[in-house]
């Protein structure tokens, strides 16, 4: 078992601004944790490890925790559209 920290920042996607609460709450919502193709270690999240978010500025707080349920998977069209909520990241 591995420990992680995930971060959540603020993004702007097109025109509209997401805060890093609104991001953390909504993917708390959703129960699912979208990682990007880029991320570093992301081959190394595994089934049972553990990790701490941390919600980035201005709050810079500590969030809570989860195990993971799964190792990282790449989402097909439908869950996509699901976990996007109809925004395109």
């Amino acid at each position: 078992m591995n420990y992680w920290i995930f971060t959540v920042t603020g993004h702007k996607i097109d025109h509209e601004t997401f805060t890093a609460e609104e991001i953390f709450n909504r993917r708390m919502n959703d129960r699912f944790w979208g990682i990007g193709e880029r991320t570093p270690n992301r081959k190394n999240l595994s089934k049972g490890d553990r990790v701490v978010y941390y919600i980035g500025l201005p709050r810079k707080i500590f969030a809570g925790t989860a195990t993971l349920a799964s190792s990282c998977f790449k989402l097909n069209d439908a869950q996509k559209k699901e976990y996007g909520h109809d925004t395109e990241f």
